[in-house]
């Protein structure tokens, strides 16, 4: 009981101080003239308390907008021209690019679309299969060249997977981004010598990706 007794000595000082404080105001005013309290209706809500608690699983629809992009209803926006930042580890661009529709010129005359990303000072070119009849020499190009904005500083070389008179090739051949100009050549072989026999399909077999730093 004692720490009951406690607890209610210490409610009762509270509420005494409360009361001498309210005691001690002194309204100014004229003898018999009422004081009228009136309600601001204005701040009335007709709702639930309990919608004013706390959700379990809040969520949020906003937009970010970087270097002075204005921000949409989801995502982070970039700018098309990147506001570089000093910061090694801050993100200041991102980009994703298609290609417009174009035939390959040499061996392969296929029509194709490649796409590529660019996430910070990295970018990756995602080739599709590429594939049909054409030319019987050593090499294809791709109708479309890569902007300026997204070529690697030097020349970038990577095996690929080749078929040709309609058969895959054991050894892979090789595609070269030639950094200068953008342009995707496609060789059958690593030595960039061998022609295509191509009187049949021929090309790039799988859709292949590739990535360097700019």
């Amino acid at each position: 009981m004692a720490a009951q007794t406690g607890y209610f000595d210490t409610l009762k000082s509270v509420a005494g101080k409360v009361f001498a404080y309210l005691a001690s105001i002194t309204l100014a005013g004229t003898d018999g003239k009422t004081i009228t309290v009136t309600q601001n209706t204005s701040l009335d809500e007709a709702v639930a308390m309990s919608s004013k608690a706390p959700k379990a699983s809040p969520s949020f629809t906003v937009g970010i907008g970087i270097g002075g992009v204005a921000a949409g209803t989801g995502g982070v926006a970039f700018p098309a021209t990147a506001v570089a930042v000093a910061d090694a580890n801050t993100l200041d661009d991102y980009d994703e690019y298609t290609a417009a529709s174009a035939a390959c010129t040499g061996a392969v005359t296929a029509t194709v679309v490649w796409k590529l990303i660019m996430i910070g000072k990295l970018v990756v070119l995602v080739l599709p299969s590429t594939l049909s009849a054409g030319v019987a020499v050593s090499s294809f190009v791709y109708g479309t060249a890569i902007p300026a904005k997204y070529r690697p500083p030097v020349n970038v070389r990577i095996p690929v997977p080749i078929r040709d008179n309609g058969d895959d090739v054991a050894a892979p051949g090789m595609a070269i981004i030639t950094f200068s100009t953008g342009v995707i050549t496609v060789y059958k072989d690593m030595a960039a010598s061998a022609n295509f026999t191509v009187t049949a399909w021929a090309g790039i077999v799988d859709s292949i990706s590739l990535s360097w730093m700019i």
